[in-house]
């Protein structure tokens, strides 16, 4: 009868560090964003690179938007839907504009994608578009290991969306 308090104690310590945050294995830590473009999986080429961060930060001045390009080369056992989440929210993408933020995600090793619109798109944007946007423009490039192309094309089709729904012209498209 001694053990069985122990037992209660070890039991308790064990539930309680599952709560504890980074305890889960979905955790993954998160990089630091250095601008617009991350390409933490080395897939983007110098030029395209540039390219995109030209039209992001040009959508950014002009529209309020804030979008950024995400290539890592695993995610950590986590599911790209979270990361994704996780990585908007670490970043604060969009926070100085009302949530007007976008984040385009790949994952090299599990070949995920995932485009995270804040809620202040919601109304520019609709989940229906990302979605066309990410089966026409972004994932048959990818599925081809061309993530120049591809990552470039959903950022442009996304800029010019949001240019004509705020009634701009992006000289970089």
């Amino acid at each position: 009868m001694k053990r069985f308090p122990g037992i209660i104690f070890l039991s308790f310590i064990a539930l309680f560090a599952g709560f504890m945050p980074g305890s889960g294995c979905s955790e993954s830590p998160l990089p630091k964003h250095s601008g617009p473009v991350n390409d933490f999986a080395d897939v983007i080429t110098p030029p395209y690179e540039k390219r995109i961060a030209n039209i992001a930060k040009e959508l950014l001045t002009k529209t309020g938007v804030d979008l950024f390009v995400v290539t890592v080369p695993d995610l950590g056992g986590a599911d790209a839907k979270e990361y994704g989440e996780r990585l908007y929210s670490a970043w604060d993408i969009g926070k100085k504009g009302g949530d007007k933020g976008l984040l385009i995600l790949t994952s090299t090793k599990e070949r995920k994608l995932q485009i995270k619109a804040g809620t202040g798109l919601k109304g520019i944007l609709s989940a229906r578009q990302i979605g066309e946007i990410q089966d026409r423009f972004v994932a048959p490039y990818l599925k081809q290991n061309n993530y120049d192309d591809g990552l470039l094309n959903g950022v442009s089709a996304i800029a010019k969306i949001i240019a004509k729904e705020s009634g701009v012209t992006l000289k970089e498209l």
